[in-house]
């Protein structure tokens, strides 16, 4: 899924222009992050809801 936010931002834009939108928005666009590291830490939220029904993890937005 590589241009899969571009498409939902832009969603008019062909199919076949979606990397050059890509390139075009790069500078603004955040930064890829590491998978296993976003499993590893969803892992851990949920279980720490277990424990603490009431726990909600508050993502910090992306500079």
């Amino acid at each position: 899924m590589n241009y899969h936010i571009e498409h939902h931002m832009y969603a008019a834009v062909p199919f076949y222009n979606l990397k050059k939108l890509s390139r075009a928005l790069e500078e603004d666009m955040p930064k890829r992050g590491n998978l296993l590291k976003s499993y590893q830490d969803i892992i851990r939220i949920q279980k720490r809801q277990l424990y603490e029904p009431d726990y909600y993890f508050d993502a910090p937005c992306p500079d």
